[in-house]
């Protein structure tokens, strides 16, 4: 389902690369995603277990949430220091947008998982299939994303996993 819905949609051969954009390079996106995700979902699990407790979940993730901005920020000054880019407020608030979000939903995930741990194997695949679905579903309607057919059954088998998945327990 995930292979599907990540399935690059037909290109529009007005589009041009930008000046030095790596086309090869995005092939191997999906692939990246899938394990840098596999491995976020194993630190998660892992940190759960094994280090959070009801007092420090809230420290816990603003301090992971804090080293994650100064890293970017480390990175965002070089950049910009070394004209590499140039400053977009609206990339700023895109950020802030993303990341409030991106936050509660990890503080969620979290929760859940401490609550529900046993069931880890059914809270994980449902969350990150949720996340791919809505994904899709807020880029064909709020960005106009056409979608192919095979993005469409991609999307079909997601749901169709989660309440698999989650009818199954």
């Amino acid at each position: 389902a995930v292979v599907l819905t990540l399935y690059p949609s037909k290109k529009d051969k007005n589009i041009t690369p930008a000046v030095g954009e790596k086309q090869a390079g995005n092939d191997f996106l999906p692939v990246i995603v899938f394990i840098a995700t596999g491995v976020l979902d194993t630190v998660i699990k892992y940190v759960e277990k094994n280090f959070i407790t009801p007092s420090n979940h809230d420290e816990y993730l603003i301090n992971t949430f804090s080293v994650a901005f100064l890293g970017g920020f480390l990175y965002f000054v070089i950049q910009l220091l070394s004209k590499k880019i140039v400053f977009q407020p609206k990339a700023l608030l895109a950020g802030i947008f993303i990341g409030i979000p991106n936050y509660f939903s990890i503080w969620c995930l979290m929760s859940v998982l401490k609550t529900y741990g046993s069931i880890s194997s059914v809270i994980i695949p449902v969350n990150n299939m949720g996340i791919v679905l809505l994904s899709a579903l807020v880029a064909w309607l709020f960005f106009k994303e056409k979608l192919s057919s095979l993005n469409w059954s991609g999307i079909a088998l997601a749901i169709l996993a989660i309440l698999m998945i989650a009818l199954g327990n």
